[in-house]
């Protein structure tokens, strides 16, 4: 090829490269920077929060409790809660973490010490790990959407990884070379070829198993197919479901699986799923899911055994993905590499924005990622929901129309500073400074209102608006009921009710749900739920303005897998509306 087309084709392989970074950086920023912080995201919650932690000492006797003397410190600790799983992490300095559903049918996380069978305190589900790993994933989108987002950025990384070696010569002096003496620009640019060419591996790693998790998401039997449990042993069951002890559950599966290190124990949530123990059989580039062994409830039978050894190359490829993307196979020195690799990708991603600012000498946002910022609002939005949903205070229904306000409020009172910049950099012209310079104080002035008022004076999440009557137990049922009114007295939306066994350690075989508002007239408001195949732990019934003034009390039904059935009354207290 002539020199002169060479070179033709290396500029346009440059305007690509600085045109998908440039203009892609909103998603791809956030992808990378939570990518790289959902590496160490449990050691984080590790630091923030002193129930993860275990002792140097405690771990280095090297004799763990049992997993009943663990499961019993737990109970212990939430009496009226039911144990759903328990959990070791490989690292030793973390505490075995459990998943409980409390009386209030709020799933929440706990600990104990592993070493000495201490309980050490519980938590929301909304972690550091929760939060880093959701949002890199599906940036708390629906998933079809957020996959699809998050997975494409593998694309563009593959665009400006190809663009950028095409683009870039004498590669020996640019991997050795950062000029500080001449000046930040160039700098920034000698420490952005540096930090891609060193890249590469974790470049081409990304890019692999980001497409990977796309076509998992596409594709069909990439994960082996979990066992459910026939109509003959969900039968066996019976109404209340007891779960074996842990240590007959443990001993079961050794029995099973004599090489499996046992990791993991989970009892199911829905009648017709198996208890499942996890553990690892020397190999720890798989997912921890890939050696387990499933077990019958009722009899601990043995149902289905998964051995990574047995995957086709599809499931195999499949379990090594999340390993190999967050480097969570090595214990800490190799997540420090993967997080400080993913550093380099992130100031890639802002260096690039900064150099092509510098070189077009332009500090306003283009059209393409403007169009683009509305996705990360919309993230955002869809992440302060799934906090409220797994944190907000027990005894807390769903968020009202008031708690949305809240929300956009907030959402506005922080964006008030960057729409004002906005239009003031727009201020071309002296005869439309006034006119803008109003425009501008008028939008502050009613984003700053609405934040003010939805802090200081309506605090719409405050529980008072939340009617938490007593509890009511009928035969086998105990419950709890939780209702929200309007200010005009009319019940309008969900009435949730919490709905357990007396005995923690079982759980209600649940068919439907039924419940009427009745006044000394009659029946004035019904709703019933639809068939429960499983466990109920909490239902949300739907009214819609129903004269809650006007009830005498509400009457619920609840019909368990045999056919019985027993009735919970609640006498309705005005004094409480």
């Amino acid at each position: 090829m002539p020199q002169k087309q060479k070179k033709s084709a290396r500029k346009a392989l440059y305007a690509l490269h600085t045109w998908v970074g440039f203009h892609l950086a909103v998603i791809m920023f956030v992808v990378l920077l939570t990518g790289t912080f959902a590496v160490v995201a449990n050691e984080l919650d590790w630091l923030m929060n002193p129930a993860m932690r275990v002792s140097v000492a405690d771990s280095k006797t090297g004799e763990m409790v049992t997993w009943q003397e663990m499961h019993d410190a737990l109970q212990a600790a939430h009496p009226q809660a039911n144990i759903v799983g328990i959990g070791l992490k490989p690292e030793h300095y973390f505490a075995a973490r459990a998943t409980i559903i409390d009386e209030y049918g709020v799933v929440k996380l706990a600990f104990v010490n592993q070493w000495t069978g201490e309980y050490m305190g519980a938590t929301s589900r909304f972690t550091f790990q929760y939060f880093f790993r959701n949002l890199h994933r599906y940036l708390f989108l629906p998933k079809a959407i957020g996959l699809t987002i998050v997975s494409s950025m593998a694309v563009i990384l593959a665009i400006s990884l190809y663009t950028g070696l095409k683009t870039s010569r004498n590669w020996r002096t640019l991997m050795t070379r950062i000029r500080v003496a001449k000046g930040v620009r160039i700098a920034i640019g000698d420490a952005h070829k540096f930090a891609g060419l060193w890249s590469i591996w974790f470049f081409v790693l990304m890019i692999s198993t980001g497409l990977w998790y796309y076509a998992e998401f596409l594709g069909k039997d990439f994960e082996p197919r979990r066992p459910t449990l026939s109509e003959d042993m969900t039968q066996q069951m019976g109404d209340l479901v007891a779960f074996p002890a842990v240590t007959d559950v443990v001993r079961a599966a050794q029995r099973a699986y004599p090489e499996l290190k046992i990791s993991a124990v989970s009892y199911p949530d829905i009648t017709r799923s198996p208890i499942m123990v996890d553990g690892t059989v020397g190999n720890p580039i798989v997912r921890l899911r890939a050696n387990r062994v499933f077990l019958n409830p009722a009899t601990l039978e043995v149902i289905k055994i998964h051995r990574d050894k047995d995957f086709g190359l599809v499931q195999w490829l499949n379990q090594i993905a999340d390993p190999l993307h967050f480097g969570n196979f090595g214990g800490l020195a190799v997540k420090l590499i993967w997080f400080t690799f993913g550093l380099f990708l992130t100031g890639l991603s802002a260096s690039g924005v900064w150099l092509t600012w510098q070189r077009l000498k332009s500090r306003g946002a283009t059209k393409v990622q403007i169009a683009l910022f509305p996705i990360l609002l919309v993230s955002a939005f869809s992440g302060i929901g799934n906090y409220l949903f797994l944190s907000v205070p027990m005894g807390t229904i769903e968020p009202s129309v008031g708690a949305i306000w809240y929300i956009v409020a907030v959402m506005l009172g922080l964006f008030a500073p960057v729409v004002a910049v906005k239009l003031l950099l727009h201020m071309r012209s002296r005869s439309a400074t006034r006119l803008k310079t109003a425009a501008t104080g008028g939008c502050l002035l009613i984003m700053t209102g609405g934040f003010t008022h939805a802090v200081f004076i309506q605090q719409p999440l405050a529980p008072a608006q939340e009617r938490a009557f007593d509890d009511v137990t009928d035969g086998p049922v105990s419950a709890t009921l939780f209702a929200e009114t309007a200010e005009n007295s009319m019940l309008s939306g969900d009435i949730r009710i919490t709905a357990r066994s007396e005995d923690a350690r079982h759980i209600l075989h649940l068919k439907s749900v039924s419940m009427r508002l009745e006044s000394q007239d009659g029946v004035i408001g019904k709703a019933v739920t639809k068939t429960i195949n499983g466990a109920l732990v909490t239902q949300n019934i739907r009214f819609k303005d129903t004269p809650i003034m006007d009830a005498e009390r509400l009457r619920v039904t609840f019909e368990l897998q045999s056919g019985k059935t027993y009735t919970a009354i609640w006498r309705v207290d005005r004094q409480l509306f």
